[in-house]
């Protein structure tokens, strides 16, 4: 997540629509941000893996058991879940196999 820091007073004197276009560029780079980072996330894990020798290892059932309990129930909360959901799916046995963790 980026962040935007702007003078309060400079900020108070703008008119709503530019605060409106200020607001929705920012959003607008915060999305173009995160859509880079996660689509090149697991080329870049698989380069280190190929290339640098960095040994992908997994975390004991404890930890995946809890992380599965609560990300269920902040999920769940999301308007968009089953289709990030079902998009992730699709894709993680792909990633698992190929890094070996699974």
């Amino acid at each position: 997540m980026l962040a935007l820091g702007i003078n309060k007073s400079w900020w108070e004197g703008l008119s709503n629509s530019d605060k409106l276009l200020i607001k929705a560029a920012a959003h607008t780079e915060n999305d173009v941000m995160m859509s880079e980072y996660n689509a090149k996330n697991g080329s870049s894990l698989d380069k280190l893996i190929r290339e640098q020798g960095v040994q992908l290892k997994r975390f004991n059932d404890d930890v995946y058991e809890l992380s599965v309990k609560h990300l269920k129930k902040y999920l769940m909360k999301l308007e968009h879940t089953a289709i990030l959901q079902t998009a992730f799916m699709k894709v993680l046995p792909k990633h698992v196999k190929m890094w070996g963790a699974g």
